[in-house]
This record gives C-alpha cells, structure tokens and sequence, in this order.
C-alpha cells in the first residue's frame, strides 16, 4: 500500500468534494433531450440526470467534474480582473482630472499675480505719478478763491 502525505490526501479530499458537488445547471426547454422527445425518439432513463443540476457519479469522471469546477474559477477569475481593470481605469481618469483641475488653479493664480504686478507696476511708474500730481494740482487749483475779481 502506498503512503501518501496528509497534504496530498486533504488536497485530493477537497477536490472530490468539490466535484461532487459542482452545481450544473438543469437542461432547458429546446435542449437536445426535448428535441428527440418531440420527434419521437426515446430517451432512456439511464441517460437522464437522476439528480438535475448535479453531476453524478455515473460515470465516474472526476478529472471532467474537475475541469468543470476550474473552468467556473478562471471564469470568476477573469471576472475579477475585469472589474479590477475598470476600477484601475476609474482612478486613472480620476487622478487625471484632479491633475488638469490643479494646472488649471496654478495656472488661475499665476495670472491672478501677473495682474496684481502689472497694476502695482503702473501706479509706480513716472506717468502715473505725473498724472496723480496733476490731478491734485487741478483741484487745488480749482478751489483757490478767485483773487482781483471784486469788482
């Protein structure tokens, strides 16, 4: 008798549990078997499903009933990676939008300064002192009294 490491046999343990109880959907209406029903064929009763929805032990196929099981967890699998891509995809798009609406800010306030350095610029420059000299000098001017028209 061979021996066998209690990893190996709990390994196997789990995978023909699993086996015997993968769940396979019962055939549906315009299946193959109501086809040659309605035709007028037979079906025997050792070709149908004892247990509908599940595998059985008829044929003793465990390497399919396996198959089976692995091809539902890859398809799970790559379920979950398609909705981890779109969630990837989702942050991506949201990181760039957070990115354009922060060089849109940088951009608002580096205008904003440029403004603020112009306006200071031309209140310091000659002409506008000029101006504001002669514009005080105007309304001193106009509110002298007149002198010499008392006539």
């Amino acid at each position: 008798m061979a021996r066998f490491e209690r990893a190996d046999l709990l390994a196997y343990y789990a995978k023909v549990l699993l086996a015997e109880t993968a769940y396979v959907p019962p055939p549906q209406r315009g299946d193959d078997e109501d086809v040659e029903e309605a035709v007028g064929g037979e079906v025997d009763a050792e070709e149908r499903d004892s247990s509908p929805g599940f595998l059985g032990d008829e044929g003793g196929d465990f390497e399919m009933r396996f198959l089976v099981l692995e091809e539902r967890k890859l398809e799970e699998q790559r379920q979950q990676r398609e909705l981890e891509m779109m969630r990837l995809e989702e942050q991506r798009r949201h990181g760039e939008l957070e990115q354009k609406r922060l060089e849109f800010e940088q951009m608002k306030w580096k205008e904003e300064l440029e403004m603020k350095k112009m306006e200071k610029a031309s209140r310091e420059s000659l002409a506008a002192k000029i101006k504001i000299w002669g514009d005080v000098l105007r309304n001193t001017i106009s509110r002298m009294p007149t002198e010499g028209h008392s006539g």
